[in-house]
Formats: structure tokens, C-alpha cells, sequence
């Protein structure tokens, strides 16, 4: 499922660098401090979330930066 980001997040992410075209592979910390890595982001402001990633969407993220390799 595609989410859109709040500004905030958008704003971050526009400074970070892209891995492809309009496209940031990124690791994000949920304030339950769950972690989940290599997650898609697109423009910067919609991330993708897949079901098996965790139980609920990213409502409450915490941190985001570029997915370590």
C-alpha cells in the first residue's frame, strides 16, 4: 500500500540522495521502535508499505535514512 508523508518527512527526504529515478530506498524507526529496512520511497513523498514489512502503516515514524547496502 502507497502512503502518502507528512512535509515534514518530504522535506527530510529531499535532502537525502535518490538510489534511482524519482525513487529512495530508505530504512525507517517506528516510535514503537520497530525498524524496518529497504523501504520505497517515491518523490519523496510516498512510501510503500508492504503488509509483511509490520502490522500497521507508518502512522508514527520516528527516523528515516538511506538503507545501508
Amino acid at each position: 500500500m502507497r502512503l502518502r508523508l507528512d512535509e515534514l518527512w518530504t522535506t527530510k527526504l529531499r535532502e537525502l540522495p535518490e538510489s534511482s529515478m524519482s525513487c529512495q530506498r530508505v530504512d525507517v524507526c517506528l516510535r514503537d521502535g520497530l525498524q524496518v529496512r529497504s523501504v520505497f520511497v517515491f518523490n519523496a513523498e510516498w512510501i510503500e508499505w508492504l503488509d509483511d514489512r509490520a502490522t500497521d502503516p507508518p502512522c508514527d515514524l520516528a527516523a528515516i535514512s538511506v538503507a545501508e547496502d
